[in-house]
C-alpha cells in the first residue's frame, strides 16, 4: 500500500533525479528500525523510505497509519526544496522521518517487550520499562470507566497525539484521580459505574481459552 501512496505523491512532486528506495516486505511478527539518518555519507538523489527504514509487528495495526505520514513528509520536504533547495536534502528527509516514526516505534516496541518470548537485536530495554508498563495499565484499567481517558488512550494508539501525552502532569493527576475514586468506592461498598470494555477476569477467561499463545516477535535495531 506504500507503494501506491508514494506513487500518488511522486506524481506531483518527485523530480526525475530523485530515486526512491521503497522496499516491500513479507509480514513478519518482527518490529525492525534501520536508523538511515545516522549516516555521515549519503548518496545525492537516493533516499530510503517504507519497510526498508521501518516494519512493525502487524498486530499494532499501525503500518498504514505511519505509511501515510512517511508519504506526507516526503511531500512536505519536496515542497520546502522547491521553495528552498538545499544541499543535503536527502538527509535532513532522513531525519524528518525518523522523528515522525519514533512516537510510533515506541508504542509497538514498549507493548511488544511485555512478553517473555520477545527477543532483542540492537537495541536495549528502557530501564524504566516495568514502571511504564505498570502506569500504562493503570490507564487503561480505569479507562474503562472514564471517557476522558479512553480517548486519550485511543488518540495515542492512532498517532493522533505523541505518546508524552499520557504521561503529562495534568494527566498522571487525572489517572490517579480515577483510581483513587474507584478504590474508595470499592472500600465503601459501592457499586462501580457501568463498563464498556473487558475486565480483568474477561480477559483472563479469552487467554485461558485453548489455542491462545503469546505472540512470538523480534525487535531489531540497526544503525
Amino acid at each position: 500500500m506504500l507503494y501506491y501512496i508514494i506513487k500518488l505523491v511522486a506524481a506531483q512532486w518527485i523530480p526525475r533525479y530523485l530515486f526512491v528506495y521503497c522496499r516491500r516486505k513479507k509480514s513478519l511478527a518482527k518490529n525492525h528500525l534501520r536508523h538511515f539518518e545516522r549516516m555521515h555519507r549519503w548518496s545525492t538523489g537516493f533516499i530510503v523510505t517504507g519497510d526498508a527504514v521501518c516494519a512493525f509487528n502487524p498486530i499494532h495495526g499501525q503500518g498504514m497509519t505511519v505509511s501515510a505520514m512517511d508519504a506526507t513528509t516526503l511531500q512536505r520536504c519536496l515542497q520546502e526544496q522547491q521553495r528552498s533547495p538545499r544541499a543535503d536534502f536527502e538527509q535532513y528527509f532522513q531525519h524528518q522521518l525518523a522523528n515522525i516514526i519514533a512516537p510510533a516505534w515506541l508504542l509497538a516496541t514498549n507493548q511488544d517487550l511485555r512478553w517473555s518470548t520477545v527477543r532483542l537485536r540492537g537495541v536495549r530495554p528502557n530501564p524504566g520499562l516495568r514502571l511504564l508498563h505498570r502506569y500504562l495499565d493503570m490507564v487503561l484499567s480505569n479507562a474503562v470507566v472514564d471517557p476522558k481517558l479512553a480517548n486519550a488512550y485511543f488518540y495515542v494508539r492512532i498517532l493522533a497525539a505523541p505518546p508524552s501525552f499520557l504521561v503529562r502532569p495534568r494527566m498522571v493527576v487525572h489517572v490517579l484521580a480515577v483510581a483513587l475514586k474507584r478504590t474508595a468506592k470499592r472500600l465503601l461498598g459501592r457499586k462501580e459505574d457501568s463498563i464498556f470494555a473487558l475486565s480483568p477476569e474477561g480477559l483472563s477467561s479469552l487467554r485461558a481459552r485453548p489455542g491462545y499463545s503469546k505472540p512470538v516477535s523480534l525487535i531489531e535495531r540497526t544503525v
